[in-house]
């Protein structure tokens, strides 16, 4: 499993590792990363599982889940951690003042994964966008775990099942 995401670390993943991760923050971007790492996989005579690291921030409506992020950049937001995230793990210290700040405030919000943010259902879409941009996984987080999880189980997995994005789990004795 590789999660480097420069040029060279894309190369290291397509050559070596079963799983790359790759960044994106819309299905557009998904895709085209998905074609480019999987093109740099067959130049080695080679196939990849491709996965995206994702933040779930869901809410009863799209709207409140909007409000919930703001509230995560703004009011709850650990500016030095945060600062300190982006300038030790992202090559902040390199980046123009606009661009960090931008990074800090998705950072703040999100972890800088996916954004997956909204209501249930649009959750469940926003996955199966990266489903057909060609995602094979995602590695979810949230900002709180005992909730948000709970809550992804009950809310969005049905509508995944549902939509036939996601299988059901099946178990065998």
């Amino acid at each position: 499993m590789n999660a480097a995401f420069s040029p060279r670390g894309h190369q290291l993943a397509a050559r070596y590792a079963d799983v790359a991760f790759v960044s994106a923050f819309d299905p557009a971007g998904a895709a085209r990363k998905v074609r480019e790492i999987r093109a740099l996989a067959e130049g080695f005579g080679r196939e990849l599982s491709v996965w995206v690291a994702a933040s779930v921030v869901c809410a009863d409506t799209d709207r409140e889940a909007a409000r919930l992020i703001e509230r995560y950049s703004t009011d709850d937001a650990d500016a030095e951690a945060v600062d300190n995230a982006v300038a030790w793990t992202m090559g902040g210290t390199r980046m123009p003042p606009a661009q960090r700040e931008q990074l800090n405030r998705a950072v703040a919000s999100t972890m800088a994964g996916y954004p997956l943010v909204g209501s249930p259902a649009t959750i469940a879409r926003q996955l199966g966008d990266l489903s057909a941009a060609g995602v094979d996984g995602v590695a979810l987080t949230w900002m709180n775990y005992e909730r948000g999880l709970p809550r992804f189980i009950a809310d969005v997995l049905p509508v995944l099942e549902r939509d036939g994005i996601r299988h059901p789990l099946t178990t065998s004795v």
